[in-house]
C-alpha cells in the first residue's frame, strides 16, 4: 500500500498533524471548529466531511496559516513538517507554502493574479520554488497545463484569469498547486467545477 511502512522501518512522520484544534470567530466569541485531530502521513490521503458551514474551509485555511483576520486558532496544535505553526516566522511560511504544503480551493479567481497571465503565473512559482531557468519553467507549466486536460496549453499559457470559464481557472489553479510537487495537497471541494473525466 503506497505510504506504508516497510517491516524493520521506522514509522513515517506525518507531514501534517492537527491536534485537537479549535478555532473561534473573534468577534461573535463563538467555537466554530470543535477539537479536530487528523495526521496526514506521506502518500496518505485524509477526507474530512461535514455539512456547508461545519467549519472544513476554516480547517484548511488554520493548517495553511491563512485564516481570515477575524478567526483564530483557540485551542490544540498545528503541526508542519514537524514545527508548530504558532512558531513560524512569514519567511519560513514562504519556503514551507508551494513546497510543503499547498492547497486548490473553490474560488479560483480569488487566488490568480487578474493582471497576469496563468501561464506565467504557474511558471513563476516553478522558476522561485526551484530554481529554474524561465525557460524551464515555462515548458514545465505548459506541460502541466496539458496534464491538467486543457486544450492547447499553448494557448491558455497566454491568456489572462478573466479570459477563462471557471472550470478551466480551477484547471489552472490545480496545476499551479502541484508545480513544485508539495508533500501535502489540500483540495478544497477543488473538482467541483469540472467534469467527472478530469474530476477523475
Amino acid at each position: 500500500m503506497p505510504g506504508a511502512d516497510t517491516p524493520g522501518t521506522p514509522p513515517a512522520e506525518p507531514v501534517l498533524a492537527l491536534h485537537d484544534v479549535r478555532i473561534t470567530d473573534r468577534v461573535t466569541d463563538r467555537e466554530i471548529v470543535h477539537g479536530v485531530t487528523f495526521e496526514l502521513l506521506p502518500g496518505r490521503a485524509v477526507g474530512i466531511v461535514g455539512e456547508s458551514g461545519s467549519g472544513k474551509t476554516l480547517t484548511c485555511r488554520a493548517a495553511l496559516g491563512i485564516l481570515p483576520p477575524h478567526f483564530e486558532v483557540s485551542g490544540g496544535r498545528i503541526d508542519l513538517a514537524g514545527s508548530d505553526i504558532a512558531t513560524l516566522t512569514p519567511p519560513r511560511w514562504t519556503e514551507l507554502r508551494g513546497t510543503t504544503i499547498s492547497a486548490v480551493f473553490q474560488d479560483p479567481a480569488s487566488y490568480l493574479n487578474p493582471a497576469v497571465k496563468v501561464g506565467a503565473q504557474i511558471a513563476e512559482v516553478i522558476r522561485v520554488k526551484q530554481g529554474v531557468r524561465r525557460r524551464a519553467a515555462r515548458r514545465r507549466a505548459v506541460e502541466l497545463l496539458e496534464a491538467v486536460r486543457l486544450r492547447d496549453p499553448e494557448l491558455v499559457y497566454g491568456q489572462y484569469p478573466h479570459e477563462l470559464s471557471g472550470g478551466m481557472l480551477q484547471r489552472v489553479l490545480i496545476a499551479a498547486a502541484v508545480a513544485v510537487e508539495p508533500r501535502a495537497l489540500i483540495a478544497d471541494e477543488a473538482t467541483t467545477a469540472l467534469d467527472v473525466t478530469v474530476q477523475a
